[in-house]
């Protein structure tokens, strides 16, 4: 739900991490930009994307009318796998793979302890990458991040 509100830099990845952490809308809406910043992966940037939409008129009577019309605004908080080859490691997809949808391989990723990312950065453990995969493959080999076929993944996930 989070992620269909046009709240700039927030898109899906960033919406669950969001509800993840602050399990419902008016903990989210009273977070401070100390305590947003706590989520990994929220910045100053984003923060303040957040503290302006929820500050602003339009975006509390967004909010006031999703809640009138009875959206349930609670993420049940799910426990991280704390062991397998995935645990605690940023996996980026790039490219169409043959056997996966991407939410079906971020799913996996999540399933099996990673944090599935939407780009590519120095935190980044892995590039899971099928065809035309495009600019991400190449800031991951600019980067030296390990990249890895969707075989590669399967047998990573085997190991788990």
């Amino acid at each position: 739900m989070l992620a269909a509100l046009g709240i700039r830099h927030v898109g899906v990845n960033t919406a669950e991490l969001l509800a993840q952490h602050f399990g419902t809308i008016d903990t989210l809406l009273t977070a401070d930009a100390d305590a947003l910043q706590e989520v990994e992966g929220i910045g100053p940037e984003v923060s303040a994307s957040l503290r302006e939409w929820f500050g602003s008129a339009s975006g509390r009577r967004t909010i006031a009318e999703l809640k009138a019309a009875g959206v349930n605004m609670t993420q049940p908080r799910k426990r991280r796998a704390e062991a397998g080859p995935l645990a605690g490691k940023t996996i980026v997809v790039t490219g169409t793979l043959s056997k996966y949808s991407r939410s079906e391989a971020e799913a996996l990723i999540k399933e099996h302890g990673g944090k599935a990312a939407g780009s590519v950065s120095k935190q980044t453990d892995f590039v899971v990458v099928g065809e035309a995969p495009g600019s991400k493959l190449d800031k991951a080999r600019q980067l030296g991040v390990k990249v890895l076929t969707e075989e590669e993944f399967e047998r990573l996930l085997d190991k788990s």
